[in-house]
């Protein structure tokens, strides 16, 4: 049996892919997805919240209208929740983890884990908002 191709990166194959996996976090994408999600930019709150590094221009921008138009949103993790399921999905940020944020922001950057869940939102505490997430160019 020989090596299936990767799945083409598309809204419609993230939306799937959570749909079928749901809580799916960043590692777990991509390596789905490989290559074309990987590259040098970032997913973060703000300058000081970071979400995950990696990420190519396309797939931040398929995971930015995911949002937008409803059909994807975040979940924000604990830390010993996200400790174990970045391991074991293969990957974690070597950064602080954000916990509470203090008033004035952190002065260095923290990491704010996540996974993702299909549709717009939800009702529970660490629901992240529609307008939480923004790309920038890593440096």
């Amino acid at each position: 049996m020989g090596d299936l191709p990767a799945p083409v990166l598309s809204l419609d194959a993230v939306v799937e892919l959570v749909e079928a996996r749901p809580g799916a976090s960043f590692p777990e994408m991509q390596q789905y997805f490989g290559k074309p999600s990987q590259g040098e930019y970032s997913m973060s709150m703000r300058d000081d919240l970071i979400i995950w590094v990696g990420v190519s221009e396309p797939f931040a921008e398929l995971l930015d209208q995911g949002i937008n138009e409803g059909r994807l949103h975040l979940h924000g993790l604990g830390q010993t929740e996200a400790m174990l399921i970045h391991l074991a999905d293969g990957g974690f940020l070597r950064m602080p983890m954000a916990k509470r944020v203090p008033p004035g922001g952190y002065k260095k950057p923290h990491w704010v884990p996540v996974v993702w869940y299909v549709g717009s939102g939800c009702a529970v505490k660490n629901c992240l908002g529609v307008d939480a997430v923004a790309r920038s160019k890593k440096t």
